[in-house]
């Protein structure tokens, strides 16, 4: 501000000169504030004789007996203007009084907006030259042009930092602390990007990635903050491999949930299209999540994520036989393999390059025990986990043929589709026929609720044992024809 005149020096002394004209000119720069011009009234609760007083010489109106008084913006501006002080502005009195330029919240929302992203850019910058020829140098150099996947979350992050410790701050010219944080948030983000398994071809416990990274095992845990970070630069790598961000919304629906309860888990497909990997609709949306974290090379669940595998060979990156998988083979012997294990294959082999795969355990061992290894074979128990739906990826991989057979309810019945429709080798229904169906049926009845299930269900093939299903109202199981399986 320019060195005040002595005009302006003795209109701030009159108005210092009492506490009165404190209150009222503070009530004003909110009034300022939120109008972003002088306007509005004031009003002076518990008004002392002496401060009323001070007011009626001011205002030349008589206060007398008053608890409190209303002064508006406008007879503010016209007693001003009539007096010594005339010449002066009530914008420019608050400027004088206050020691600073008076600005609406508008503007300040707009200066500070500018400031925050030119502290932006000078972080972006900052960055960019301490991870050249990065994987994270990809991610900054988004961040610096104001766009690509994460660049809405971060900006949200970043800004929410500074505001917070402006909060804490006296006063704006601390924010200097906020740019420290601003920093630190873009440079935990880099780190994460390039601390990413993937980038050594290898996979790692969440848990583990976060000790690695933080200290913490639960760093990154699901509700945390940092844990939200995370999965938005899973989805950011997921979107660097040339796939559409896949907008997650529910949380892990219980995935795997087996058997014949009388409402069983359906896998969450409620209607909702995420996009998939290869860009069609998800068939299975409940696994995305897991598997953007896989692709990252990060393991979320893994103790009660498996599959169980009868007849099979599993090659590794480099080609190489897995000894345990040959074990099994040779010994004719079926086996549980968790997702860690399978997320290492990259080719698999069966006899008669096909297999088949069912729905219940029960089913699976007596087949396992019947076959002895000369037919392949795979048990889903109820609804695929991601385990499952990679061992399907490496089966269409690998040119096999899958024949699958599962119950004759709602759920077995949309299981049986969504696997048909998401295989992307040679596929055929394994005697889920409506004469199979007629065979298997039990006396349970179906629900009504679960009944309307069947209305999602689009194959011409599977469309005879819906309508049979759904004319009868009972279940069917495949433990009922095991006998049928050849």
């Amino acid at each position: 501000m320019d060195k005040p005149t002595q005009l302006e020096k003795d209109c701030i002394k009159y108005f210092r000169g009492n506490h009165v004209f404190d209150r009222l000119l503070r009530g004003f720069r909110e009034k300022f504030s939120s109008y972003g011009y002088f306007a509005g009234t004031v009003v002076l609760r518990g008004v002392s004789v002496e401060e009323l007083e001070v007011l009626e010489g001011f205002f030349q109106k008589n206060f007398h007996g008053q608890k409190s008084v209303s002064i508006s913006a406008s007879r503010f501006e016209k007693v001003l203007k009539g007096s010594r002080f005339g010449d002066i502005s009530p914008k420019e009195v608050l400027e004088l009084y206050f020691q600073e330029e008076m600005a609406g919240k508008k503007e300040l929302k707009e200066a500070r907006e500018v400031e925050e992203r030119r502290r932006w850019q000078q972080a972006c910058k900052e960055l960019a030259g301490q991870y050249e020829k990065t994987p994270a140098a990809t991610w900054i150099g988004e961040l610096a042009r104001e766009e690509g996947f994460c660049y809405p979350y971060v900006w949200k992050r970043c800004r929410e930092d500074v505001k917070n410790n402006r909060e804490r701050a006296e006063n704006v010219k601390h924010a200097s602390v906020g740019e420290r944080e601003m920093q630190a948030t873009l440079e935990f983000g880099a780190w994460i990007v390039n601390a990413f398994p993937c980038r050594h071809g290898c996979v790692e416990y969440l848990a583990v990635f976060a000790a690695r990274l933080t200290g913490n095992p639960h760093a990154f845990d699901d509700g945390t903050r940092d844990g939200q970070f995370l999965w938005q630069l899973v989805q950011w790598n997921h979107v660097q491999r040339g796939v559409e961000a896949v907008p997650v919304g529910r949380e892990e629906v219980q995935a795997g949930k087996s058997g014949q309860d009388e409402e069983r888990c359906d896998g969450g497909d409620d209607g909702a299209e995420p996009r998939a990997n290869d860009g069609e609709p998800s068939i299975f949306p409940a696994l995305q999540k897991n598997r953007l974290y896989l692709e990252a090379g990060i393991l979320r669940d893994d103790v009660s994520n498996d599959v169980m595998l009868s007849g099979i060979l599993a090659h590794g990156a480099d080609e190489s036989s897995h000894a345990g998988m040959a074990g099994f083979l040779a010994e004719g012997d079926m086996v549980r393999v968790p997702l860690s294990v399978i997320a290492k294959w990259r080719r698999v082999a069966c006899p008669r390059n096909e297999i088949y795969i069912v729905e219940n355990p029960s089913v699976y061992a007596m087949l396992c025990g019947k076959w002895k290894g000369e037919k392949s074979c795979m048990c889903m128990n109820g609804q695929p986990r991601l385990s499952a739906v990679l061992m399907l990826d490496l089966l269409a991989a690998s040119g096999i043929k899958v024949y699958y057979g599962g119950d004759f309810d709602p759920e077995g019945l949309l299981i049986a589709w969504k696997i048909r429709r998401y295989y992307k080798g040679e596929f055929a229904y394994w005697h889920m026929s409506v004469e199979d169906y007629e065979k298997s049926k039990s006396g349970k009845s179906i629900s009504p609720r679960r009944m309307k299930m069947l209305g999602r269900i689009k194959d011409d093939e599977l469309g005879g044992t819906v309508e049979a299903v759904r004319h009868a109202g009972v279940a069917g199981y495949q433990e009922n024809i095991w006998e049928m399986y050849q």
